[in-house]
């Protein structure tokens, strides 16, 4: 079943989050950025509102919650309704497509991978932003998980459990991009690099 609830009750809180958290937002859209193709047919799983679509210039989105949906239409992201493990397009359609922060939600990843192998043309890239919970700042989002408005009910992934389900899958060739926090001038500073371990927020590329 889709976890959907904790979005549809608090959609403007989540993009209130982003407002917040700029100099993370940033960060995390350009370490997703890297591996988005600037020509192509794209689509992101778990649109949401649609603040990396928009930027991004990914013109369609999936997602199962409606409130998210109205807040991606009026980014001018042509939305569907529906869930990663049934995804309702056809067959060989998309050049690439992306997934931010919402692997954590799936009922079945696997089966949402295999799905995305079926709507991806030949040779085409999947895109995986996630939380990476063996990293320092994973374990701090496991710690404080139960506080959570929106990732209560998450179950979190390692870089390595990832991968793993991808090549079972199907996929293979994966890059990596991961945000780095430090602190400087009084503020945290995030900055984008090669790899993953560091990193709580992890990007991966498979083709």
């Amino acid at each position: 079943m889709p976890k959907t609830r904790p979005f549809k009750e608090n959609h403007q809180r989540y993009e209130k989050w982003f407002v917040e958290n700029e100099l993370l937002y940033d960060a995390e859209l350009a370490a997703v950025k890297e591996f988005v193709p600037k020509e192509g047919a794209g689509l992101e799983i778990g649109v949401g509102s649609g603040l990396f679509s928009k930027p991004l210039g990914i013109c369609f989105g999936v997602d199962p919650c409606g409130e998210m949906l109205d807040l991606a239409q009026k980014r001018d992201v042509k939305v569907m309704r529906g869930v990663a493990e049934a995804l309702p397009c056809k067959s060989v359609k998309f050049d690439y497509i992306l997934m931010v922060t919402v692997v954590c939600f799936f009922d079945d990843p696997l089966k949402a991978f295999q799905e995305v192998k079926r709507v991806l043309a030949p040779g085409g890239r999947l895109i995986i932003a996630y939380i990476d919970c063996a990293s320092p700042m994973g374990q701090e989002y496991e710690k404080h998980q139960s506080e959570s408005t929106f990732y209560k009910e998450a179950r979190f992934f390692s870089t390595r459990e990832m991968v793993e389900m991808l090549t079972e899958a199907g996929f293979k060739q994966f890059s990596f991009r991961q945000c780095i926090s430090s602190a400087g001038e009084d503020k945290e500073v995030f900055t984008v690099q090669q790899g993953y371990g560091q990193g709580g927020f992890v990007v991966v590329e498979a083709k």
